[in-house]
């Protein structure tokens, strides 16, 4: 008996971690909701200004921030 015959081939071998895979990746990612729709944080486009909702009292000034991107 020769030993390659003991052994799984490559393709059995891709294919039995591709289908235990791809279900474990589907369940976390329908567990964590990873679609996007979850954040509830504000969203700043360019030229907004945003108030703090933690500040106890008004910056005295304001100041423009560029940034870089």
């Amino acid at each position: 008996m020769s030993r390659t015959a003991e052994l799984p081939s490559l393709w059995s071998t891709a294919a039995a971690l591709a289908s235990g895979t791809a279900p474990a990746l589907g369940l976390a990612w329908a567990g964590t909701g990873l679609d996007g729709d979850g954040d509830s944080r504000p969203q700043a486009c360019p030229g907004d200004v945003l108030a703090s909702p933690f500040a106890e009292e008004p910056l005295p000034d304001q100041v423009r921030l560029e940034l870089p991107w």
